[in-house]
């Protein structure tokens, strides 16, 4: 048996150190906040659509073939369908209420391109409801499908459709589910910085931004008080953190359970991931005054690509990469109105 000298165990100290050293500088790397800058920047001209439909809050927006659907949770109905090339309102469904196929607290929304389903979530209910946009067009009155969950840890807090029968949750503090309604599949944990005590972390996470691209295979996550941005990939009923890239440092003060963010630069104000590319408009400043006019092109890890500037405080988009448009909620005289405009 060979039994180890000083000498030897110098030498694994050293090397353990240098490892350990090495580890900490590129988790430091890793975490460096670094403003993106984005060479190639372009002025757009924006249409409006339609100015007359009175919005209160809009938070999702898609397009599927001419249509425009628009997402508002805090009108009666919340879902809305427009022409997506003249604007003129077509239909609304999604009513809020106690009964069935009606919605108790509306949260979020998404959206099946492949089937042409809409999925409106309800954390009343702890339940999806669904139907089908051709169907609305159609008759006005779609069959509603109310989809409930067996297994409650998928649907706690905010939920969105992802393809074929899974979903993704968020709990609102730390975990990310990936499941179908009998079961999870896969989970993944929102690391907090390293320089950031996690509860504080978790606390502020429930009010971040996330957006699911169109294929369903990528997942991303971005935080308004500060700019970090969480890239995943979800393949093989696998959820998979790509990448992180922190543009912009939090600055949390807490006392007792007051959070003061006074001191922080802001981050993203909305987010949209294609098939091919991440969106979103980013405040990079403290304590702003109005939403963004600009609106950011990343590639997939996060890198800057362009930066358009629409000229209006946007509020949402939605991206028609084959047609190049944009698509938003802009504020126009105070009011929200929806635009688009050329790429």
């Amino acid at each position: 048996m060979y039994v180890y000298s000083l000498d030897d165990m110098k030498v694994v100290v050293f090397i353990f150190l240098i490892v350990f050293l090495f580890s900490s500088c590129k988790k430091r790397e890793n975490e460096n906040y670094e403003a993106p800058i984005f060479i190639n920047q372009e002025y757009l001209d924006v249409e409006v659509i339609n100015d007359d439909f009175m919005f209160k809050a809009i938070s999702f927006i898609c397009t599927y073939d001419s249509l425009l659907i628009v997402g508002d949770c805090f009108i009666n109905p919340v879902v809305h369908v427009f022409n997506k090339n003249s604007g003129d309102f077509i239909v609304s469904e999604g009513k809020i209420g106690a009964g069935p196929g009606e919605l108790v607290i509306p949260t979020d929304i998404s959206f099946d391109h492949k089937n042409g389903q809409i999925f409106i979530h309800d954390a009343g209910k702890k339940a999806f409801i669904s139907f089908d946009i051709n169907d609305l067009i159609a008759t006005g009155k779609p069959v509603i499908e109310e989809i409930r969950f067996d297994n409650n840890q998928l649907v706690i807090n905010h939920s969105y459709y992802l393809q074929d029968s899974l979903f993704i949750s968020r709990n609102g503090l730390e975990e990310i589910v990936l499941g179908t309604k009998n079961q999870t599949i896969d989970q993944a944990l929102l690391k907090s910085p390293a320089s950031f005590d996690p509860l504080d972390w978790k606390m502020f996470l429930s009010n971040s931004l996330v957006s699911v691209n169109p294929k369903g295979d990528k997942f991303i996550l971005g935080t308004t008080i500060g700019g970090v941005l969480y890239i995943y990939s979800i393949s093989q009923n696998k959820i998979t953190l790509d990448t992180t890239k922190y543009f912009y440092k939090p600055v949390i003060d807490r006392k007792g359970s007051i959070f003061n963010f006074d001191q922080s630069e802001y981050g993203f104000s909305n987010l949209y991931i294609s098939d091919y590319y991440i969106y979103g408009s980013i405040f990079g400043q403290k304590n702003p005054t109005d939403l963004p006019h600009d609106i950011c092109k990343f590639d997939y890890s996060g890198n800057p690509v362009a930066r358009y500037n629409v000229g209006h405080p946007v509020a949402t988009i939605a991206i028609d990469e084959k047609e190049h448009h944009i698509y938003m909620a802009i504020y126009k005289d105070g009011e929200l109105a929806l635009a688009k405009a050329s790429f």
